[in-house]
């Protein structure tokens, strides 16, 4: 099985986070990690409030190994083959003393040599946040997305984060220079609500996957864009429960999909802090929609892997 959407911050499990490191964290942060729950959420804002701490986490290169090892430790024996994990890396320079692209090629190669001894192909892919877009970081790194991606330190790249924020220029930056360098482009985009970044997303930035796409309910076009573009969508479906987007699973918008001709990817996205995983997602399928959907989405993930 392969996991396409996964956040290298939620799966790390949180009780590995309170025994390695809650001597360092104040009685606030204890007190958030233990009260998580993925049942007692009301949005997605909700939800990634405990983002900060995680973090937070990493202050040495040791630090660093340990959360990488505990997230991929974590799907060992789950039948996972292929995983791509996300993430910004933002704060990891500071906190290691080294600058921001030194430290993106310091996670892409402990993510791929941890997967490697732990028996699953494993790849970085780079996460730019817009809410941190006008900071300058994106402006730092894009010019050297291509040395990153020929040294196979990321395997593509997402853009995530609030959708309701004006779109930074800095993003169109890093999508320009990735498509030079045909890197993959994967976007957070129609989650919580707005088709209008769905379409931006394929048209305008070229993203290759579009990660979970609810917004597509109520419009017929966007999903004949998305067929005719060849883009795979990254269906989690606990995520958007979990954060109030969907009220139960079956109102994903997967009939539309498939009846539009879409290909779709079962994806578990946070999956410990969202106590699921990519076993759980597709038991979640099954059970909705039948057994064929799944073996669609196993399909899809082979070739529109960035690995």
């Amino acid at each position: 099985m392969r996991d396409l959407h996964t956040h290298l911050n939620g799966s790390i499990p949180l009780d590995f986070v309170l025994t390695n490191w809650e001597h360092r964290l104040n009685v606030r942060e204890q007190n958030a990690l233990r009260q998580h729950s993925a049942l007692c959420h009301k949005s997605l804002a909700e939800f990634i409030s405990i983002w900060p701490i995680l973090r937070s986490l990493v202050r040495s290169e040791q630090d660093l190994r340990l959360i990488v090892k505990a997230a991929i430790e974590s799907m060992v024996g789950t039948g996972i083959t292929h995983v791509e994990l996300r993430s910004t890396v933002v704060g990891y320079a500071a906190a290691l003393g080294v600058s921001q692209i030194d430290s993106i090629h310091l996670v892409g190669e402990i993510i791929r040599s941890e997967g490697a001894m732990q028996g699953i192909k494993s790849g970085l892919i780079l996460s730019f946040d817009r809410g941190l877009a006008s900071s300058g970081i994106i402006h730092k790194v894009a010019p050297s997305l291509g040395d990153l991606y020929r040294n196979r330190s990321i395997i593509g790249i997402d853009i995530t984060g609030d959708e309701e924020i004006s779109e930074h220029e800095s993003i169109c930056m890093a999508t320009k220079e990735a498509k030079r360098c045909a890197i993959p482009i994967t976007f957070h985009a129609g989650e919580t609500g707005k088709v209008e970044n769905i379409y931006r997303a394929v048209e305008h930035h070229g993203a290759q996957r579009i990660g979970h796409a609810t917004a597509i309910w109520n419009d017929r076009k966007i999903v004949d864009v998305l067929a005719r573009n060849g883009v795979c969508v990254e269906v989690c479906i606990t995520s958007n429960v979990v954060t109030g987007i969907l009220s139960r699973p079956e109102e994903y918008p997967l009939n539309s999909l498939i009846a539009g001709g879409v290909p779709f990817v079962i994806c578990s996205d946070n999956p410990a802090l969202l106590e699921t995983s990519l076993e759980k997602e597709r038991d979640i399928v099954a059970k909705h929609w039948g057994q064929c959907f799944v073996e669609s989405s196993d399909q899809a993930s082979i070739g529109h892997s960035f690995l």
